[in-house]
């Protein structure tokens, strides 16, 4: 009769042996995923700051209101630097940047004139901005690259600013039936 005792230091050794083997594989699993969140919050990033980019350019120049184009050109400025940024992080880190569809978003805001332009500009704005604050708070709490966390972390005090700005402009907009103040950055 065979007992299990006997065979008992024969399955420790197993499984002991199997753990560290089981352990890196998990951890692997977990680098790659993690590595891929990484990834996918820049090209995610690059995609929406290109969007903004390149709508703002079109406020800068469209809007009806002297706030909302000078909100624009500070925005245009401040994505084309962010932008910069994360086309370096992006080589650095060998993340592969997808053709990307800037004029999406633009082809239903064009289609707008006047004040009504200036709305829809605004709302993007927040819209966009609500995203991207959500965004960089994921990575600066979760991202496990000290150069992706830092970034992020640094980045989110000025989305949250813009995006502050943008909901003061909605605000005043509102307060004053279509006539804006100036507001500045």
């Amino acid at each position: 009769m065979i007992t299990f005792s006997r065979f008992l230091p024969a399955c420790w050794a197993l499984v002991l042996g199997a753990t560290p083997l089981l352990a890196q594989a998990g951890s692997e699993d977990s680098h790659s995923r993690t590595k891929s969140a990484d990834s996918q919050f820049i090209q995610d990033e690059v995609a929406a700051g290109e969007a903004l980019s390149l709508i703002a350019q079109e406020a800068a120049s469209y809007g009806e209101r002297a706030a909302v184009r000078a909100f624009a050109r500070i925005l245009a400025y401040y994505s084309e630097k962010s932008n910069a940024d994360l086309f370096r992080l992006a080589t650095s880190k060998e993340v592969e940047l997808a053709s990307i569809n800037r004029a999406e978003r633009l082809v239903s805001i064009r289609e707008e004139k006047g004040e009504s332009f200036d709305r829809e500009f605004v709302a993007l704005m927040i819209e966009m901005h609500e995203q991207s604050v959500e965004n960089f708070e994921r990575a600066a709490s979760e991202s496990t690259d000290i150069e992706i966390k830092s970034w992020a972390t640094g980045m989110l005090p000025g989305l949250k600013a813009q995006l502050k700005r943008a909901k003061e402009l909605r605000s005043a907009e509102t307060a004053s039936s279509g006539k804006l103040t100036t507001i500045t950055l």
